[in-house]
C-alpha cells in the first residue's frame, strides 16, 4: 500500500468514525429530549396547562349557547367540532401528573368521544331539526368530560 492509499483510508475512516460518533450524539439528544417530553408536568404546570385549556373550551362552547338558528347552531357545531379534535390531541400530549394520571386518559378518551358524537347533531340539524341543540347536554361525552374534570379537581388540582 502506498502512502497515499493509506493517507486516502485513514481520511475515509476518520469521516465514517465522524459520521458515527455524529449519529451517536444525535440519538442521545432525541433520547434526552424524548424523555424531557414525556416527563409528567407538575401540580404547578398541569393546572396552568389545563386551565387554560379549558378556557379555551368555554369559548368554543360559547357560540354554541349565543346560536339562535338552525343554521347557526350548526355552524357553531362544526366549528366546536374541530376545536375538539384540536383538544383532544393537545390532551393527548400532556403528561399528567402521577395521582392525575388515569382521570386524565378518561379526559382523553371523553374529549375524543364528544368529537365524535357531535357529528350526528349536526347532520341532524342539517336536516333542519332544530330541537337536535338540546341533545348535546346529554351526549356520553360531554357528561364524562364534566364528571373527569370534577374527579380531577376532587384530587386537588384546580383545571377549572
Amino acid at each position: 500500500m502506498t502512502g497515499g492509499q493509506a493517507g486516502g483510508q485513514r481520511r475515509a475512516l476518520t469521516t465514517v468514525t465522524a459520521c458515527a460518533l455524529t449519529a451517536c450524539a444525535l440519538a442521545a439528544l432525541c433520547l434526552a429530549a424524548s424523555a424531557a417530553a414525556h416527563k409528567p408536568l407538575s401540580k404547578a404546570a398541569y393546572d396552568k396547562e389545563m386551565t387554560a385549556i379549558g378556557t379555551s373550551v368555554g369559548g368554543d362552547l360559547k357560540p354554541v349557547g349565543a346560536a339562535r338558528t338552525g343554521h347557526s347552531e350548526e355552524l357553531a357545531l362544526v366549528k366546536l367540532q374541530g376545536e375538539l379534535g384540536a383538544i383532544g390531541r393537545e390532551l393527548a400530549a400532556i403528561t399528567p401528573p402521577g395521582p392525575v394520571k388515569a382521570d386524565h386518559a378518561l379526559l382523553v378518551a371523553a374529549v375524543q368521544e364528544f368529537e365524535r358524537e357531535v357529528g350526528p347533531v349536526i347532520a341532524t340539524l342539517k336536516a333542519r331539526h332544530t330541537s337536535a341543540l338540546a341533545s348535546i347536554l346529554e351526549l356520553k361525552g360531554l357528561l364524562a368530560i364534566e364528571s373527569t374534570v370534577a374527579a380531577i379537581n376532587n384530587a386537588g388540582y384546580s383545571i377549572g
